[in-house]
């Protein structure tokens, strides 16, 4: 079971009171702490208990405003220099929607939370960002995750009786999530037949998609949903988001 904590630097006495089995500090004030027995985990008081989410609608490409905007042509805004963080459930690396006309992957760097696989290709020259191979049918995820439909919205090719994206020169960093552990979809009685994702996943993913965008223009799409939060921004996501959100080069989108 994973639980998020406030962090101040102090490292030693987290492990000392705590005991984790392993932990991970995310950003400068969080850090996440992993037990292999869950034992009593409703109990830990002092613990920030994650929350669960999932996927958001897809239908929103008309919403943006996007054609209006191209029509002025003197913007040219396509996505050039611009890396896109897609967190979702899986990405089809094969899709042809996401393929440049050179035959290059639009994704440049892929991490499967599931298995700790990363997928990349060769060694780049550019900042910390790697470029990404077309993968084999092996490596292939399912054409219609929503993971996919979202990198096809955001820069995806004109093919497929699909429009191009919003942004089709940008370059996308994707992570596809972990499914909740069991005992979160017994704690808040979620449908097992819903695919849900635990908040200290997504914060997780966030923080390797900002350590591998670099210094580079970056925006994180973060199109999830949930019923379980304050509804007043207040929240460890949230506030996680906020620091992001105030750096230079960074900007993250909750549809």
């Amino acid at each position: 079971m994973r639980y998020i904590v406030s962090y101040n630097n102090n490292l030693q006495q987290i492990q000392e009171v705590y005991k984790p089995d392993s932990y991970k500090i995310i950003g400068d004030r969080y850090i996440i702490l992993e037990f292999n027995n869950n034992s009593g985990f409703e109990e830990i008081e002092d613990m920030f208990f994650p929350r669960c989410y999932a996927t958001a609608m897809d239908d929103v490409l008309e919403a943006t405003g996007v054609e209006e905007l191209r029509e002025i042509s003197d913007l040219n805004l396509f996505g050039n220099g611009v890396v896109v963080g897609i967190i979702d459930d899986s990405i089809d690396l094969s899709s042809p929607n996401l393929i440049n006309a050179d035959g290059s992957s639009k994704v440049v760097i892929y991490l499967d939370q599931e298995s700790g696989e990363e997928i990349a290709r060769g060694n780049s020259t550019q900042d910390s960002v790697v470029d990404l191979s077309v993968t084999n049918g092996d490596r292939r995820e399912n054409e219609m995750s929503h993971g996919t439909v979202m990198a096809s919205i955001i820069c995806g090719e004109p093919v497929n009786g699909r429009e191009q994206g919003i942004a089709p020169n940008a370059e996308v960093i994707g992570v596809s999530l972990r499914r909740a552990d069991d005992m979160l979809y017994d704690y808040y009685n979620i449908p097992k037949d819903v695919n849900a994702y635990c908040e200290a996943d997504i914060m997780e993913a966030v923080d390797y998609v900002l350590k591998q965008a670099g210094n580079r223009p970056l925006v994180i799409l973060l199109p999830f949903e949930t019923n379980l939060g304050t509804h007043t921004g207040d929240g460890l996501l949230e506030d996680f988001l906020s620091i992001i959100n105030s750096q230079l080069h960074t900007f993250v989108a909750v549809p």
